[in-house]
């Protein structure tokens, strides 16, 4: 089973860097994640193992380090936190989006998402590391968008 949404998930990186396009501080992510999110020839520019992310959604940096800067545009995926796009993916294992948590609450009521991860995770079918661009589990992501999807549903 994979253990990447466990607890103690071991590629949670602490150090943290500085964008150099809009001055904010970026955490560590780890190389297996950026070499398997960015384009063949955006990894072609890969020589260093340290990175960071920019979460900032109006910079176009998404990863930086010695190698230089890695924009939107060097991704094979859309980063849902950087672009306005739709759908917004806030589950890159499973395909789960803001929009789609939100047509199933107004359809049902309730997310059945995060039963639906869980099932995935006990399969051993999460790849956080090499799917989503922060290379972290999506949980957090997961439990705002329902929050803010069961809000919005209320106000209407």
């Amino acid at each position: 089973m994979s253990d990447c949404c466990s607890s103690s998930d071991s590629s949670k990186a602490t150090s943290t860097g500085v964008c150099p396009k809009n001055g904010l501080e970026g955490k560590a992510v780890p190389k297996l994640t950026v070499e398997a999110i960015l384009s063949a020839p955006a990894r072609s520019r890969i020589q260093s193992d340290t990175f960071y992310i920019c979460m900032d959604p109006n910079c176009s940096v998404v990863y930086f380090g010695e190698d230089g800067l890695f924009e939107i545009s060097d991704l094979v995926v859309a980063a849902g936190y950087k672009e306005e796009i739709s759908p917004q993916t806030v589950c890159y294992c499973f395909g789960h989006s803001v929009e789609s948590i939100e047509e199933e609450i107004q359809a049902i009521g309730r997310s059945t998402v995060v039963e639906s991860i869980l099932t995935e995770i006990k399969a051993g079918n999460c790849e956080c590391a090499t799917k989503n661009p922060t290379g972290k589990c999506c949980f957090r992501d997961i439990a705002q968008a329902i929050k803010n999807a069961e809000a919005n549903t209320k106000s209407h």
